[in-house]
This record gives C-alpha cells, sequence and structure tokens, in this order.
C-alpha cells in the first residue's frame, strides 16, 4: 500500500536536505521537499480515536495528491518536529530521520549563505541559535 515512510524533521540548517535528495534518489521515494500536509491537522485531539483514524485517512490521500507516482514519500517541513505525536499516531508504520548537525557547522553555513547572497532570514539573531554554544565552549 502507498504511504509515507519517511520523515525528516530537523532544526534550521541541519542537512535535510541532503538526506532528503539522497532518499529521492530511489526509485520508490518521492521527496516532497516542504510540503505543509502535517501542519494542517494540527492541534489534534490524539485520544478520539475515529478522529484519528479519519484524520490518518485523509492525511495520506493528501501525501497522495501531492506524488501519485511513488510508493513512499518524504516530508521535510521544519515544524514536523513538533507534531511526533500525532505523526505517530496518525502514521504508524512510518518511520522519522532526525538530522541533526553540530552547531558549529551550521554557524559556517550560515555565514556562507549569507556571504554568498542567500535569504538575509539566515542572519535573524533568533535563527542563529548556534552562537551562544559556541562562545561557551571557546570556539
Amino acid at each position: 500500500p502507498w504511504g509515507p515512510s519517511s520523515g525528516s524533521c530537523r532544526r534550521a540548517r541541519s542537512g535535510t536536505s541532503l538526506v532528503e535528495k539522497m532518499l529521492g534518489e530511489h526509485r520508490d521515494i518521492g521527496a516532497l521537499g516542504e510540503c505543509r500536509v502535517v501542519e494542517r491537522f494540527m492541534p489534534m485531539d490524539l485520544s478520539d480515536e475515529d478522529s484519528v483514524q479519519q484524520s490518518s485517512a485523509r492525511l495520506l490521500a493528501l501525501y497522495g495528491e501531492l506524488d501519485d507516482t511513488h510508493r513512499h514519500v518524504t516530508d521535510k517541513q521544519l515544524g514536523n518536529h513538533g507534531h511526533l505525536a500525532a505523526i505517530r499516531a496518525l502514521l504508524p508504520e512510518s518511520r522519522v530521520i532526525w538530522c541533526r548537525r553540530d552547531v558549529r557547522d551550521v554557524c559556517v553555513s550560515c555565514f556562507f549563505s549569507v556571504l554568498f547572497g542567500f535569504p538575509p532570514s539566515a542572519m535573524v539573531p533568533s535563527k542563529l541559535f548556534c552562537l551562544a554554544p559556541c562562545s561557551k565552549s571557546g570556539n
């Protein structure tokens, strides 16, 4: 049966694009990018089993509309990490890949992204969460 078999959860600049590209090379996996599907069902009462089953069917149908040619899909929406309990309830057979990257590498990535003309949103102080840990470690 068709269904999402993997998603990736992440913080900004954690390496999910590379992981998704590698998974997307498989003939049975469609890489959907950040498709914002799961958040359409939030907030959700996970104690209501009928509602969870109905939402699960609707969620699978939405993924099917986005990609009906692959057996599995990825969804690397940034906010998915806040909905892991709901994802487990809605898609019990799916697998989550948690991407984590060394904060020092994230700092370098943000710096070079801005330096070479990528979106300036990378320099918003709230997104440079890595500066505090880097400065505490003396790096």
